[in-house]
């Protein structure tokens, strides 16, 4: 059995995808930690090759890109669930590597093709698994494009909070970027203690905040409260719609339901 070990970030995933692209065996586990010394290390064993260096992992990843956009998504997102499915991820984009340079390369429509192709992955070990989680992951930043509720801070940021299942605070960036335009914004995840922020010309940036930052508590939100309440229809209130498209787990961070959501179901 070969297993591989990295850092538990994006990069060191993408150095190991870069060994396996360069004729490293494909390990059968990959497992998070750190290497003695701090580094990589030996990622594949006393047989493996030399790991290639950080750099290699980004030009991996511009060359999945290049070959398969949907590819390139499903692999970043599957990472984004936080869940255990390095290897399949490994094997998932090395595949599509695979297949696009056997047909020609990113430069050719015959790769690009052919990786495309190699998205339906008929029979191959944990490729729906990767497809389910990318899925669950594109679910999550689409809620969080329209749940997301913003107020500005002393320092006139416009701040929200959130705690969402997987970790997809890069992948609001985008949407948040151009909704804001001019003015700075930030999101804070409160169940990682991750701050995804945005300033007039730069790019977004994902920090980690401290413990006081996550509990700061918003001062509009009492406003919010009143104005949901005044404009709130008694006789149009639908707690099972509203459960269906705000599943409870996300009102504590909405204010509208704060304010006097739903009443519970009756249960059986």
């Amino acid at each position: 059995m070969i297993q591989a070990v990295y850092n538990n970030t994006l990069e060191g995933l993408l150095v190991i995808l870069a060994g396996v692209c360069s004729g490293a065996p494909l390990p059968d586990r990959i497992r998070r930690g750190v290497a003695p010394g701090g580094g990589q290390g030996d990622l594949f064993g006393e047989a493996a090759p030399e790991a290639p260096c950080p750099d290699r992992g980004w030009e991996i990843a511009g060359e999945l890109f290049e070959l398969s956009v949907n590819g390139y998504t499903h692999f970043i997102h599957g990472w984004m669930s936080e869940l255990p499915l390095e290897a399949e991820l490994v094997r998932f984009a090395a595949r599509i590597i695979a297949q696009g340079r056997r047909s020609g390369g990113a430069q050719t429509t015959a790769g690009r093709r052919a990786a495309d192709r190699a998205l339906v992955g008929w029979g191959e070990p944990g490729h729906e698994t990767v497809l389910a989680a990318s899925r669950k992951v594109a679910r999550e930043i689409d809620r969080m494009r329209g749940l997301l509720r913003f107020a500005p801070n002393a320092q006139g940021v416009y701040t929200a909070r959130c705690a969402p299942d997987y970790g997809i605070l890069p992948g609001l960036a985008g949407h948040f970027t151009r909704r804001f335009g001019p003015d700075p914004w930030a999101v804070i995840d409160e169940k990682r203690s991750l701050c995804l922020s945005g300033f007039p010309g730069r790019e977004p940036l994902l920090l980690s905040v401290s413990a006081e930052a996550v509990a700061s508590p918003d001062p509009w939100e009492a406003l919010w409260r009143i104005y949901h309440q005044s404009i709130a229809i008694e006789s149009r209130a639908n707690s099972r719609l509203q459960r269906q498209w705000m599943p409870a787990r996300y009102w504590r961070y909405l204010s509208e339901m704060r304010a006097g959501g739903p009443e519970p179901l009756p249960t059986t």
